[in-house]
């Protein structure tokens, strides 16, 4: 029972983990879908259905006090279409002492790029944010995503910061329209570069781009994108359209950004740590990303981007997170982590319209180090986590080290196309420990001459055998298999270092896993039905 103390604590992830009843579980299980999960069951919108990542940063500073409503104060000035402006850098330049940006509904684009010229202070950052004076909470609009059914945004061609730091952006649309690309029409890429640091994207919604990615964060710090939905690749179905890439060029850091309480999807990559490489490819020129945290978002692809060819189901896009570069430091504080993620529906690459991958919730490769990766749930993915290779023939001077992966939950890996179906893979030193996979077709696959450690995991309905890895390629100690029936191969393998194998009819089931995703559009509560 000590293990499964360890795996509950996984449910630490999202606001809710519990047992139902045995009723319940009677007529759930009749609903069950295809995929496994029973039907999703549409909730009230609640505040108690989400956690809020420990992460995010506090912005009280956008309450409104009864004693000094915003638009009141001195520092404050109210933005109409019919504002005597022609830009966004002339409206900004021409009050110098404003903080408070109040933009009222409407079509801001022929503005142009939101790009200010001065920056605020740690102690007063500037602010841009919704005003609705029309309604009884003006300072506290439906997401935007709402407000865009209510044709009621306030929506911006939009963002650049360059040097330009300690702004807080809220309750904005940015969805560009003067870029066409391929026939189709867009905005370019929003970006936080060169030293543009301390800047906050809060409750704001960003769709509609055609060429890079949606947010570039480069050579900067401590910038935060949280509460934000980021979607829907249009360049067209050749190329990457990414939901944020964070990077560095060589010799420099962009340190300390975080990405968390957002919804990522329809994009190529949801969150990728970029590799920075002149034309030629094996000519590097990147940094580091220590102290990144990707924490408490739902990263996932629709069938909108899926395709169908010779029998197997494949996508336009890539991965939830693709972790190219971490950082050197040892430093606990300098750790990259991925933490209380939800990722699914990826699949492998079709390669005729994006880039190659084996559709997996998170990769990690290139020159990645100094990785965390806990309390994830990966669900209906072609892989869970790819690793490595720890060095490469092609790419000599990188190297992927210090991996750890831990306490996740792996649920319907599936099988869709070729050399998928893997929970875990890995072609370097690495730590699993304390991870939950059921409904996977391998548990694990690893190069032929690879060290690590795989322990005290729970394995659960794989029809790859207990042990069934390179014997001599990972320390196995503490696993627990649920299988159907034993194999010759298992009564062979023995249970070494304290490793068991049960048969399903023994294994005592403690409850099932209830948890939310599509926080800000369309709130769903999912069932992993008996794993905890």
């Amino acid at each position: 029972m000590k293990y499964f103390c360890l795996i509950i604590a996984v449910a630490l992830i999202v606001v809710t983990a519990c047992k139902t009843t045995s009723s319940n579980k009677t007529s759930d299980k009749m609903n069950a879908d295809k995929v496994g999960f029973r039907k999703p069951v549409q909730s009230q919108r609640t505040a108690a259905q989400f956690t809020k990542s420990k992460y995010a940063v506090d912005l009280n500073m956008l309450d409104a006090p009864t004693n000094m409503p915003l638009h009141k104060r001195k520092d404050a000035l109210i933005i109409k279409l019919s504002s005597p402006y022609k830009s966004w850098r002339q409206c900004i330049a021409q009050n110098p002492k404003i903080n408070y940006f109040l933009v009222t509904p409407g079509d801001y684009r022929k503005w142009g790029d939101f790009r200010p010229p001065s920056s605020g202070t740690l102690q007063q950052m500037k602010v841009l944010m919704y005003y609705n004076p029309e309604t009884a909470s003006p300072y506290s609009p439906p997401h935007p995503v709402q407000l865009k059914t209510l044709k009621k945004e306030v929506v911006i061609e939009r963002f650049r910061f360059h040097e330009i730091s300690n702004w807080v952006m809220h309750g904005i649309t940015f969805r560009g329209n003067q870029t066409e690309r391929r026939g189709k029409w867009g905005g370019l890429y929003n970006s936080f570069e060169e030293e543009a640091n301390n800047n906050v994207l809060n409750y704001c919604l960003i769709e509609q781009v055609v060429t890079g990615n949606g947010i570039r964060i480069s050579n900067s710090h401590n910038n935060t994108i949280q509460n934000c939905v980021i979607r829907d690749k249009i360049e067209g179905f050749t190329s990457d359209n990414i939901g944020i890439t964070i990077s560095a060029t060589q010799g420099r850091v962009s340190r300390g950004n975080k990405v968390v309480d957002n919804e990522i999807y329809d994009v190529t990559d949801g969150v990728q740590l970029l590799y920075m490489e002149k034309k030629g490819r094996n000519a590097p020129t990147t940094g580091e990303v220590p102290g990144t945290i990707i924490d408490n978002n739902d990263l996932y692809i629709t069938k909108r981007l899926y395709t169908y060819k010779d029998g197997e189901e494949k996508a336009c896009a890539e991965d939830g997170v693709d972790i190219k570069v971490g950082t050197k430091s040892s430093l606990a504080s300098d750790k990259v982590r991925v933490t209380n993620n939800r990722i699914w529906g990826f699949r492998t690459t079709d390669t005729s319209c994006s880039g190659s991958s084996h559709g997996s919730g998170i990769v990690i490769h290139r020159n990645a180090s100094n990785i965390l990766i806990e309390n994830n749930v990966m669900f209906d993915v072609s892989r869970g986590i790819s690793i490595g290779p720890g060095t490469s023939k092609q790419f000599p001077n990188e190297k992927v080290t210090d991996i750890t992966v831990i306490n996740n939950i792996f649920y319907n890996i599936n099988d869709k196309s070729d050399n998928s179906g893997y929970a875990l893979v890995s072609y370097m030193d690495a730590r699993f420990e304390h991870n939950t996979i059921k409904k996977a077709k391998f548990y694990l696959g690893t190069g032929n001459t690879i060290s690590g450690l795989f322990a005290n995991n729970l394995i659960l309905d794989c029809p790859q055998p207990p042990f069934k890895v390179h014997r001599n390629a990972r320390t196995f100690k503490g696993n627990y298999w649920v299988v159907d029936r034993y194999t010759k191969h298992i009564e062979d393998s023995k249970a070494e270092q304290q490793n068991r194998v049960v048969l399903t009819s023994r294994y005592s089931v403690q409850g099932d896993y209830v948890f939310y995703r599509k926080r800000w559009t369309k709130p769903e509560r999912i069932i992993i039905p008996d794993i905890l």
